[in-house]
């Protein structure tokens, strides 16, 4: 990815006779010569959308280490899971063993 100029960026606009443009960031990112089918408004709102580009990137920056750090921990989750679910059925097993030994004794030991 392709840096970009540091933020904060602002909105800014200057009209004339022949062109209009909108300084969002420290150069020009959004120039028009004056258009019918680009109105002052969607001008504005283009430039006012440029403008937040740089909280829009550190925003998803933020939310994809966010989410790297969340599947490390389910990850991890996953694993302790797997071997808790692996350890209860060792003790299951030697659960029913002994029931089945205790039982083997009671019956040995009536007359």
């Amino acid at each position: 990815m392709t840096q970009h100029t540091p933020g904060p960026w602002e909105v800014d606009h200057d009209n004339n006779e022949h062109k209009q443009w909108y300084t969002a960031g420290p150069a020009h990112l959004f120039f028009r010569y004056n258009a019918p089918k680009l109105d002052q408004e969607e001008a504005e709102a283009n430039a006012c959308l440029i403008a937040a580009a740089p909280q829009q990137q550190a925003t998803i920056d933020l939310l994809e280490a966010e989410k790297a750090d969340l599947l490390a921990a389910l990850e991890d989750a996953l694993s302790f899971n797997e071997e808790l679910a692996s350890d209860l059925e060792r003790w299951s097993k030697a659960i029913r063993l002994d029931m089945e030994h205790q039982k083997y004794l009671i019956a040995q030991a009536k007359p």
